[in-house]
């Protein structure tokens, strides 16, 4: 009964040893997972360019370690006369396009401009209001490394 004991403890101790390095182990990539919750896997897609269905769809491939690619986005802020851009890719060139339409005319604008490291991009100059009727504005942004393009639809109030 005794050998037995013994066997029991020195078995106990070396699954106690053999654990504890598991018991330790980082949890996961919990950080990358918590991005797609409350609607945040909109913002994302896998490292392929794929969209998520939804959310659990997007916290099991992050959690998992997956990339999350996130989604390019534009945004005038008209006051500013600027048009800002994330999520591209780093540093590599978008092709923009500006179309203004107002009540006596519009004007188009096309240029190209470079991302920085993290995607990002901030083109100025632009007089969203040239006269002061209500101007529509709509921005198309292209990512020569990828072809993903997006737009962006507004009427600026410029009464």
């Amino acid at each position: 009964m005794r050998r037995v004991m013994l066997m029991l403890s020195a078995l106990a101790m070396v699954v106690g040893v053999l654990a504890a390095p598991v018991a330790a182990a980082p949890g996961g990539n919990a950080a990358n997972a918590a991005k797609c919750e409350e609607g945040g896997y909109l913002d994302y897609t896998d490292a392929q360019g794929n969209p998520f269905k939804n959310e659990g769809q997007c916290t099991s491939y992050a959690a998992r370690g997956g990339q999350l690619v996130p989604v390019p986005d534009i945004s005038l802020d008209p006051a500013a006369g600027t048009i800002s851009g994330t999520g591209f890719t780093p540093n590599s060139t978008v092709f923009l396009v500006v179309n203004m339409s107002f009540p006596n005319g519009g004007t188009a604008s096309r240029g190209s401009l470079s991302t920085d490291e993290t995607g990002a991009f901030v083109a100025s100059g632009f007089n969203f209001c040239p006269t002061t009727s209500d101007t529509s504005v709509n921005v198309t942004a292209t990512d020569q490394s990828t072809g993903v393009r997006v737009s962006e639809f507004t009427v600026v109030d410029c009464g």
